[in-house]
């Protein structure tokens, strides 16, 4: 095998794991979401201190903190899932 036909298969290798991998934290959110929702909030602090510059765990821990805060009938038990 030619070297540049190696480097050729070594960034294609590397590129479809980096186009492909970005919905990773996405689908396993989703999943989580159908089928265990009372463990969405661990996971999604995990993947949201994991990576913090990609939103999908922000957003996940957001639509349990609303849902929280929807849930909640007294004033003062909805303004601390406001600020948590």
């Amino acid at each position: 095998m030619s070297a540049s036909r190696i480097v050729l298969i070594i960034v294609f290798s590397l590129s479809y794991s980096v186009v492909f991998g970005q919905g990773l934290p996405y689908n396993r959110l989703v999943k989580v979401e159908k089928n265990n929702p009372g463990k969405l909030e661990k996971v999604a602090t995990r993947y949201a201190n994991w990576l913090p510059n990609n939103p999908v765990g922000h957003f996940f821990l957001a639509k349990v903190y609303f849902k929280n805060f929807e849930s909640t009938s007294e004033d003062k038990e909805k303004s601390k899932h406001l600020y948590k």
